[in-house]
This record gives structure tokens, C-alpha cells and sequence, in this order.
């Protein structure tokens, strides 16, 4: 199979990456039309020596997955940054977010606290908006929503407009023009509707050492790299693709091709484009590296890593604190109005200048990113990549290369890593209710008994006074994040690996104890939550402590039976599994949990010898107060000895574990 990818930015790299690495006879081809790869991965040199990157500022480990771990993986190095937020508002209204020196400055104001006033009631707002927006929601921009709501121009102007313009590299009159449900999503999972943002971090070195260990790897593994001619044309010969570029150049015989362009690009190169392809649109940004302190606020302890000056529409990275610079005045503006620009034409100012595009998150390219999603993904072997099919984010576009190899090789079990959105809203909830357990053979026995168990996100884990998560409770290896061993096991056991949120409904450790007969993950299909694809289940044994992970697929099958042999000698009081389990699965999640029911039907020889059930459901506020301290392990454990007691009293033989010969056991009262 050989695949064309046009386009290396971090969409393309990432494309190109994947394919060969997921499939060593695929021959892979990427075109650029500028003489470097990367895109807006951009680092430059300067006079002085400073290596500088005018594209990529800043990430983190909490919604860069993907880009992190290739990071970790090639041993490419971070470094601290920040995500200080300067802003001129108006003439002689000025401050800044993220500086301590400041802040005590702008407390004195009114204005201050009528920020404080709205930006409370925004962050609420903004929360419940987002969690289940109608169909008219969706066609809201941040503007109307604002207007909605009635902020005062303390949030909108001061905070809201500036951050946006600066986040998406987007002209200020535009800013608030985006989708609505997009960008408040967006700052609800980075921590800007929260008092504790992420830590950010910067590429030691710039992007250059990411952008050679791309280069290396595809010398390394055939991949054809042809840089400095675009691709002006893609036309369908038969079932294969013929690709001619701005020199007159042809290539042919390519399978698939993968658009990794800006997407105003897009309907300027598909074979045959949908209409709505054509509402995909950019900005097109002039990024100036200079030195000229002028376009900073006035006063310089507003100074921040971005810095926003609304009245001339310019945004501003203060090099020294985003990229650890040492010069004071090393600065990159994003459209310097046009006066600034032929006063400083010829000084030595200017230390470069270039044009970069990004894109706008308008209602029409939103709907149209959906239409892609679902109907044109593929279609005739054309996929689509960009960091504009989600946010416009480095990750966004790290992620869109993985889906795009995804689809290509028909392999869903590449890992593809969610963003971990519950960092800043966590999931933690108490489950109440009961368990039956009923015993037919060989002696009938049955009992009843209250339950109480905890549901939370691998993403954010609890970490209480009395209740808390360990690592080494659960399956895995120890030094590996517990969702990323739960994705490995949905992969291996069923070919696709989950790239949305992992829970977990347990018994969390309790002064210092835990055990565990069965937890349950649900693997949702995004970080959403809007539904299980996967439900992966932990058995543990006693007293063998053994355990068995499999996997029910829940996406056909919303009430999840499944019939299997059973895995796991589960009961000393039974013959050594040769029989087999019907699971019997109901839930009513939505993005919280309700309710959950599980029934397990174990049988041998066509007779049923036990049947367990447990129901719970999400605790009221005041309900779990008393569960909050009881030691739930420990009274599970002490009620399987008790009923085990009981069935040994009833004549039960207690038969040895098959797969633990060192237990030799079969007694009789």
C-alpha cells in the first residue's frame, strides 16, 4: 500500500510517523511546498545565537497526552514555561493574570472585583452550558451567549476577548465570533474556568530537537520526503491517486492520500470537494520577531508571557518568560498594526518576519468538521488531518495524525491517549446499594448485604484522609498509569484501543487496606462521556488472590451479556472451573453515574450453582456520610470468611485450586 500525506506540519508529521510505525510495508510520501518541515513548529536563530520558535509556545501532561509521550519517548527534552496573561484594555486600564505583584495592585480597584463578580458567575455558567448543549446551543457564538447572560465588559473586555485572541492567535474583532459550546469547552478542560491552571512546559531547544527526531525517523524507515514544491492537484486514476505539483511534477500510484493542510486549503486540493468543505476558513497572522518594548503594556509590571493590546489588536509573547531567553526585549507580535511596522522597516528592530495561518472557529467550519467526522472521513480513500478538526492545538493536530493512520491501516488499536479533562472537574462519587448471593448446589445457601463502592476518573484520582487510591490495589504494572494498562488489555482483547475517559467503580483502600472480589472500568468513546464502548472487569480470588481481566464490548449490546468459560476458580467451594458465566450488565451513566446492576450466572454441566447480583446507584449528598469512614474492604472480607464459615458447616466440600497446586484443601466438617 503506498499513501501520499500533503502537509507537514504537526498533522502530517504525525500522519507520516504512525503509518510507518504501525506498518513497515506501507510506503509513505510527504509533501511540503516550504523548504522545512514542521509548520508552525518553528524555531529560528538569531543574530545573537538565541534559538527562538515563532510557532510553538507551550504544552502540558494534562491535555497534551499524545504529543508527551512521543516527548517521553524520544527523550526530548522540557522545560518550565508559562501562561501569564498581560492585557492594555483601554487607555489607562491595564493588568494582568498570573502575577503576583500585579494582583495586589489591581485588588484596590473596583474593577477588580467586579471581574471577580462575573468571572464566579462565568465559570459556573460556562460548566453547566457545556454539559449537554442543545442543537441551538451549538449554533451559538461566544458572543451571543455572552450577550445572553449579561457579563459586564470587566469580564468580556478585560479578560474573555483578550484571552481568546491570544489562545487562537485570532484578531481581536473576531475573537468572540468563534462557536460558543468549542471554546468554553476548551478553557472548561484546560483549567481556565478553575483556580488551578496546568503547569506548562517549553521544548528545550525549541521545536528543533522534535523536528530532528521526525527527520531521523524518516530517514531511518524509507520515508519519501520532497519539500519546496506544492502539491497543486490530487486527481483519481482508477482506484489509485496521481499528485502534480507547482513544478510540473507528477506522482502516482498512491492508495490513500491524507490532507494535512490548513483547512482553508482543503477544498482548494480534495478530488471532487463537498460543498461544506468550502466553510472551512484562516486567518492569516503576521508574526514579527523584533525587539522593541513598545508594544508591551505600559506599565512593566503587567508584563506577562501573552500579552494582549486591544486597542491596536496585537498579540505579544514576551520571549524571556515563555522560552527562557535570556535578552530582556526579545518579543513576537502577531499583527503589529501597520504603523508600528513602517516605523521599525528600517531599524534593526525586526529580526524576522513571517505569515502564518490559523484557523477560525466559526459555527459553519464547526457543523462542517462534524460533516467530515462522520461522513467524509475516508471517502474514497481521502482523509483529513489538522489541529483545526479540534482546538487548533499542537495535540489537536498530534491527535488528528493518529486518527488518520488510524483509518488508513484499519487499525483502531493504535494508542491514542484522551486528554485528562477531569483533572480540573473531578469525577469521585459514592455508589450505595446491596449484594445478593445466592448458592444452589452443592448445598443451597443465600445471603443479602448492604454495598458501598466509589466511582471516579483514572484522571483524577482520590486522594482522601481515610479513602484513597493506590496504584498497586489494582492490575498492571505498578510504574504504568492504570488507564493506560486498561486501554492495553480493550486492545489486545478486542482490537481497538479507547481514546476516551476511563472510570473506575471499586472499594477504594481504607486505612491502609483494600481488597477488591471484582471493579469494573467503563471505557467511554471520548472525554464527553456520551457513551461505554468497553467495559473492562477485575476479578480477584480468595484466598488464592488471583485475578482474571476480560473485557464485555458494550457498543452493540448496551445491557452487555456475555457468556464465557469461567476464568477464574472464584470459590474454594466449587470444583475447579470447567463450567461457564453469563454476565448480565445494566447502567444508566449519561455523564454521571445513576445506576449500575451486574448479575453472574456460573453454571457447570447446564446447572446453575450460584447466582450474584449487586445494584448501586449515586449517593445523595447526605447519604454517604457514614460510608465515607467504614472500612469497606475489610467488612467485604470479613462477610465472604463468615459465609464461608457457614457452608463448611453446611457439609461443602473446599476443593484445592487447580491452578495453585501448592493449596491442597478438600475438607469436610
Amino acid at each position: 500500500m503506498s499513501v501520499a500525506v500533503i502537509g507537514s506540519g504537526i498533522a502530517g508529521l504525525s500522519s507520516t510517523y504512525h503509518l510507518r510505525k504501525y506498518s513497515s510495508s506501507t510506503k509513505v510520501s510527504l509533501f511540503e511546498s516550504s523548504e522545512r518541515i514542521g509548520g508552525h513548529a518553528y524555531p529560528f536563530k538569531t543574530r545573537e545565537g538565541d534559538m527562538v520558535d515563532l510557532g510553538f509556545m507551550v504544552c502540558n501532561h494534562v491535555t497534551y497526552p499524545n504529543l508527551m509521550e512521543f516527548f517521553d519517548r524520544h527523550q526530548i527534552p522540557l522545560d518550565a514555561s508559562s501562561m501569564s496573561l498581560g492585557i492594555r484594555v483601554k487607555e489607562g486600564w491595564e493588568w494582568s493574570f498570573g502575577n503576583s505583584a500585579a494582583l495586589f495592585g489591581m485588588m484596590l480597584t473596583r474593577r477588580f472585583w467586579m471581574f471577580a463578580h462575573w468571572k464566579y458567575h462565568f465559570d459556573r455558567d460556562a460548566c453547566a452550558f457545556v454539559t449537554k448543549p442543545s442543537e441551538a446551543d451549538n449554533q451559538l457564538t461566544l458572543r451571543e451567549w455572552c450577550t445572553k447572560q449579561g457579563y459586564g465588559d470587566e469580564l468580556v473586555e478585560g479578560w474573555l476577548r483578550p484571552i481568546c485572541a491570544a489562545v487562537w492567535s485570532a484578531p481581536h474583532t473576531e475573537a468572540l465570533g468563534a462557536n460558543a459550546v468549542a471554546i468554553l469547552r476548551f478553557l472548561k478542560n484546560h483549567g481556565l474556568l478553575t483556580a488551578f491552571p496546568p503547569v506548562w512546559n517549553t521544548p528545550r531547544g525549541r521545536t528543533t530537537v522534535m523536528l530532528q527526531r521526525f527527520a531521523d525517523y524518516f530517514r531511518a524507515n524509507d520515508v519519501a520526503v520532497h519539500t519546496g514544491d506544492a502539491v497543486t492537484s490530487i486527481e483519481r486514476v482508477g482506484d489509485q491517486y496521481t499528485l502534480k505539483t507547482k513544478s510540473g511534477k507528477k506522482y502516482s500510484g498512491f492508495d490513500h492520500v491524507v490532507l494535512a493542510v490548513p483547512q482553508h486549503v482543503v477544498p482548494l486540493l480534495a478530488p471532487s470537494p463537498d460543498p461544506c468543505l468550502q466553510k472551512l476558513t484562516s486567518s492569516k497572522n503576521d508574526v514579527v520577531l523584533h525587539t522593541d518594548p513598545s508594544v508591551m503594556p505600559r506599565d512593566p509590571v503587567h508584563w506577562a508571557a501573552w500579552n494582549v493590546d486591544s486597542p491596536t489588536d496585537t498579540l505579544t509573547y514576551w520571549v524571556r518568560r515563555l522560552q527562557h531567553i535570556p535578552r530582556t526585549n526579545l518579543f513576537i507580535s502577531l499583527n503589529p498594526t501597520q504603523e508600528w511596522l513602517e516605523a521599525n522597516a528600517s531599524s534593526d528592530t525586526v529580526l524576522h518576519r513571517e505569515t502564518l495561518c490559523h484557523p477560525l472557529f466559526t459555527a459553519d467550519s464547526a457543523a462542517t468538521v462534524r460533516t467530515i467526522k462522520t461522513s467524509l472521513q475516508g471517502k474514497n480513500n481521502i482523509w483529513y488531518a489538522g489541529a483545526w478538526m479540534q482546538n487548533g492545538f499542537h495535540e489537536d493536530g498530534f491527535v488528528s495524525g493518529i486518527e488518520a493512520a488510524r483509518g488508513v491501516l484499519d487499525r483502531p488499536d493504535i494508542p491514542l491517549l484522551p486528554p485528562e479533562n477531569d483533572t480540573y472537574n473531578p469525577v469521585w462519587h459514592t455508589m450505595l446499594g446491596s449484594t445478593n448471593h445466592v448458592r444452589t448446589k452443592p448445598k443451597e445457601h443465600k445471603f443479602k448485604s448492604s454495598l458501598a463502592m466509589d466511582y471516579f476518573s483514572l484522571s483524577s484520582l482520590p486522594n482522601g484522609w481515610i479513602r484513597r487510591f493506590r496504584r498497586g490495589d489494582y492490575f498492571g504494572d505498578p510504574g504504568l498509569p492504570l488507564d493506560r494498562c486498561v486501554r492495553s488489555v480493550v486492545a489486545q482483547q478486542c482490537g481497538v484501543f479507547p481514546a476516551g475517559a476511563v472510570d473506575l467503580l471499586t472499594h477504594l483502600s481504607a486505612y491502609g487496606y483494600c481488597f477488591n472480589p471484582i471493579s469494573f472500568y467503563f471505557c467511554w468513546n471520548d472525554s464527553d462521556r456520551t457513551r461505554v464502548d468497553f467495559l473492562v472487569i477485575e476479578v480477584t480470588n480468595i484466598p488464592w488472590m488471583q485475578r482474571t481481566i476480560f473485557t464485555i464490548d458494550t457498543r452493540k449490546n448496551v445491557r452487555g451479556k456475555d457468556v464465557r468459560a469461567k476464568p477464574l476458580h472464584v470459590s474454594p467451594f466449587n470444583p475447579p472451573p470447567d463450567g461457564e458465566q453469563e454476565w448480565h450488565i445494566s447502567y444508566d451513566m449519561g455523564q454521571l453515574p445513576e445506576k449500575f446492576q451486574c448479575t453472574v450466572v456460573s453454571k457447570r454441566q447446564g446447572d446453575t450453582q450460584t447466582h450474584a447480583s449487586m445494584h448501586v446507584r449515586r449517593a445523595g449528598d447526605r447519604e454517604w456520610g457514614l460510608w465515607a469512614v467504614l472500612p469497606q474492604s475489610v467488612i467485604v472480607v470479613l462477610l465472604i470468611h463468615v459465609h464461608a464459615f457457614f457452608l463448611w458447616l453446611k457439609g461443602c466440600f473446599v476443593y484445592t485450586n487447580a491452578t495453585n497446586p501448592d493449596v491442597r484443601t478438600s475438607l469436610r466438617p
